[in-house]
């Protein structure tokens, strides 16, 4: 506790670590000091003035020591000028004053400076109702101008920052929030300040664009209405629409972030909040890429009656999907159908689609992607919090800053502002090159040779044969090597893809054994948006719920007993693309898809997929939009999106969130998990006796052990994450 310092703010006595800043040292007691410039997550700059305060300190005898008043009490030498709070760091003894006639003369001078051109256009300013300035203006300021509006300068508004971004100058008080953000957090400088004095301006710098993935972050940091999104501008004010916390499905990340909805629409998605996971920021995906909610949504349940597709009830549609799905096991059997779910769906409506498969349908022909890879169970050793803090980062077989954008946002972090040496080994220059310490450009497929060259070097050998397989010389080599021994805390992160093929099993052993060297943690990257829980709930066809093997008998009997059946399924399922190609060779005959394109993600193999669609005898597309494979199906179901549904994420680091719904689904839109659970009654499962998205993750909890006793509440603000899990012994590549 020796860090601590003691000092007075307001005449409250306040004790925080030593580098804290006044206006940090402040928030601690309750006592706000107004900003505009000053942001935790950016460097303190001292730009705007506002948060002026008066500064004591002790004062010194000649002698050096201290002078005391008569009653014993330190002298205090207050400053004769007002101090920036976010700038000066506390120190021992230092005296505050927050609201002093002289800190009260300049704040009402530094607001009146900064509306000197700042037009007083409230009523149509998209800031309006949230604006700090429009709030401190009120509170802390001269109440009326000495200057004539009629001077003010003006220009023409508003102009492009970007496709998405607009700019009104007349309205940027120059605090420099965007530019910081984009120079120290995004590693994207690609806007500046140009001009001087009164005509100073934001703009793109020369020769670029305003193209980041985050530069939507500098819409929320903005304190006025300068900057403005182009898709949310004019359509609404803050306090017309309701927030809403849910997580984003876009990537592995989960971003924390609010839905704000108006006329049951999202109007806008901002940041949420979440040191642990995404602290402040989102990328530009997450926060702009929501209309396809809003839009050419499915309303009811359709069917195929010749060439066309007609509406029907519930009813009868559950009707049909059972008598297709019945027919084709009492002809082909169990084993010529195949479910593909979406990653994206909640690990309710996946825990109850893989089961409804196995238990019902009595195949284990399941899965969450479109690969035809083997589902190997990565380690997940690693939370995002801890990266920031590694001393050592190796990143090996993944764009981060393209796969899990907030994710990349942490390693850079690390890179630049903290301690970590960074070592990046990829085929391709990507953005992470820019802040590695030693950046291994190797040939493609040949991660398993670089590893064991980086293991070689760490032992002091050197590895001729390795380094020329992988393209790199052995000096590259040992300079990455060099570049992580010794580091401590360290980390590698590899792509998850990197693992599972036909080197999978020698490339883990490759990265366990160069962890050991290291002394680091392993962690394996998924980048799909709930992959993780998808895997956790079984929607693999080599697992069961709690990363069970298949071929485990013991593991098997198990499942069989806690989900009250006799047997299930011993026959290995079909992968993804392993389907895909049965149906296009007739051995399938009915697929059930729940959230899946795959004519929209055929990753160059339209041919193969429009083939395999067009041979099915049944194809049940479960969606919330049509898609073209709703257009080729013979049944479509109307699911929701993650904005209407009630469930749980899994994140790349084991967090288990909980989205809650912020739209309510019309037309006759059901709940996946609820669609499934009622066909399944229908084939003769039984009652599993869901009234609710708690209820299935209730029997998750009882099921799946790393989620043991889980429930909403227990998940809270932030998360809940699961035990680690390191052990991949008892996971065999098939």
């Amino acid at each position: 506790m020796s860090d601590l310092i003691k000092l007075t703010i307001d005449n409250k006595q306040v004790s925080v670590p030593k580098g804290t800043v006044i206006v940090e040292a402040a928030k601690s007691v309750g006592i706000n000091i107004p900003v505009f410039c000053y942001h935790e997550k950016l460097k303190p700059v001292g730009a705007c003035r506002m948060c002026l305060v008066e500064v004591g300190m002790p004062k010194r005898n000649p002698d050096g020591s201290p002078a005391l008043n008569p009653d014993g009490t330190p002298v205090i030498a207050f400053m004769p000028k007002p101090q920036t709070a976010c700038t000066t760091p506390v120190s021992e003894g230092m005296v505050v004053r927050t609201a002093s006639p002289m800190v009260i003369k300049a704040q009402k001078g530094v607001l009146e400076f900064l509306l000197i051109n700042h037009p007083l256009d409230c009523p149509v300013c998209d800031k309006g109702g949230e604006c700090p300035l429009q709030d401190q203006t009120f509170r802390y300021g001269p109440g009326a101008s000495r200057f004539v509006p009629s001077d003010k300068l003006h220009f023409v508004k508003p102009i492009d920052l970007s496709e998405r971004i607009a700019l009104d100058r007349e309205r940027c008080i120059m605090c420099f929030r965007c530019v910081r953000f984009q120079e120290e957090i995004a590693g994207d400088p690609q806007i500046d300040v140009f001009q001087r004095g009164a005509r100073s301006e934001i703009g793109v710098v020369p020769g670029q664009t305003f193209d980041s993935n985050f530069s939507g972050n500098t819409i929320e940091l903005c304190p006025v209405g300068a900057l403005t999104s182009k898709e949310f501008r004019f359509r609404a004010r803050s306090w017309e629409m309701r927030n809403v916390a849910s997580v984003c499905p876009l990537c592995a990340v989960g971003c924390n972030v609010t839905l704000q909805v108006r006329d049951n629409k999202i109007l806008r998605i901002l940041a949420r909040d979440n040191d642990e996971v995404n602290e402040v920021w989102i990328c530009d995906r997450g926060r702009f890429d929501y209309e396809y909610i809003n839009q050419n949504r499915l309303s009811a349940p359709m069917l195929r009656r010749g060439d066309h597709m007609e509406k029907v009830e519930w009813a009868v549609a559950q009707e049909a999907v059972v008598s297709a799905l019945s027919k084709v096991i009492k002809e082909h059997g169990p084993a010529a159908i195949g479910g593909i779910a979406s990653p994206r769906l909640t690990n309710e409506d996946l825990y109850v689609f893989q089961k409804f498969m196995r238990t019902v349908i009595g195949t284990n022909n399941v899965d969450y992607r479109l690969s035809g890879q083997p589902t190997i169970a990565g380690h997940r050793q690693v939370a995002i919090g801890d990266i920031e803090s590694a001393q050592g980062i190796l990143v090996v077989g993944s764009d981060i800053f393209d796969d899990l954008p907030i994710l990349g946002l942490r390693v850079r972090k690390a890179a630049v502002h903290g301690q970590a040496k960074l070592v990046l080994a990829y085929p391709r220059r990507v953005k992470l090159a820019n802040e590695a310490a030693a950046w291994l450009q190797h040939k493609d497929g040949a991660e398993l040779a670089l590893l064991k060259a980086l293991l070689s070097a760490l032992n002091g050998q050197a590895s001729p044969d390795l380094t020329a397989e992988c393209g790199l010389t052995p000096e590259q080599i040992a300079e990455a090597a060099k570049a992580l021994a010794g580091r401590s805390p360290c980390i590698i992160l590899y792509g998850q893809k990197l693992v599972e093929n036909e080197q999978g099993a020698e490339i883990l052993q490759a990265l366990e054994a160069l962890a050991k060297a290291l002394e680091a943690k392993l962690h394996g990257l998924i980048v799909e948006g709930n992959a993780q829980g998808a895997r956790d709930m079984g929607v693999t066809p080599e697992w069961l719920p709690g990363r069970r093997p298949l071929d485990d008998v013991a593991a098997r009997q198990e499942m069989a007993m806690l989900w009250g059946v006799t047997n299930l399924p011993q026959t290995p399922g079909l992968h993804g693309r392993q389907m895909l190609v049965a149906a296009a060779e007739g051995r399938l005959k009915a697929l059930y898809l729940i959230g899946v394109n795959p004519l929209a993600v055929a990753d160059g193999d339209l041919a193969l997929v429009e083939k395999a669609l067009a041979n099915l005898d049944v194809l049940i597309v479960q969606d919330m939009a049509p898609g073209e494979a709703g257009r080729a199906a013979t049944i479509v179901l109307p699911g929701l999106s993650f904005a209407e549904a009630e469930g749980t994420y899994t994140n790349v680091e084991g967090r288990v969130q909980r989205l809650t719904p912020a739209l309510q689904p019309t037309g006759h839109m059901r709940a996946d998990w609820r669609i499934v659970a009622e066909i399944a009654a229908r084939l003769g499962g039984g009652g599993w006796g869901y009234g609710s998205a708690g209820d299935v993750l209730a029997e998750i909890a009882r099921v799946v052990p790393d989620y043991a006793d889980l429930t909403y509440d227990k998940i809270g603000n932030t998360g809940h994450i699961l035990r680690e899990v390191a052990n991949l012994s008892e996971v065999t590549i098939s």
